[in-house]
């Protein structure tokens, strides 16, 4: 709930911001791409094996087949 308040006040007061002086209006797009770059960066130095998925165990089968007939013999 408090992400959501933080969120609505925060784009109101840059919808405001930005009517009142156009020129800031262009500082959010360029901040959002700094950020962008900035994770992109960080994650290039991490190392290919670890953005890989390795299943240690074998996956078990999604079903059994019960097999009634040799139980009845």
């Amino acid at each position: 709930m408090m992400g959501l308040f933080a969120f609505v006040v925060f784009t109101a007061q840059f919808e405001y911001q930005t009517l009142r002086n156009p020129t800031l209006g262009l500082l959010f797009p360029l901040t959002a791409c700094g950020f962008v770059y900035a994770i992109r960066r960080v994650r290039s130095d991490t190392p290919q094996i670890d953005k890989q998925i390795m299943f240690e165990d074998i996956p078990s089968s999604g079903f059994e087949l019960l097999d009634l007939q040799r139980s009845l013999r």
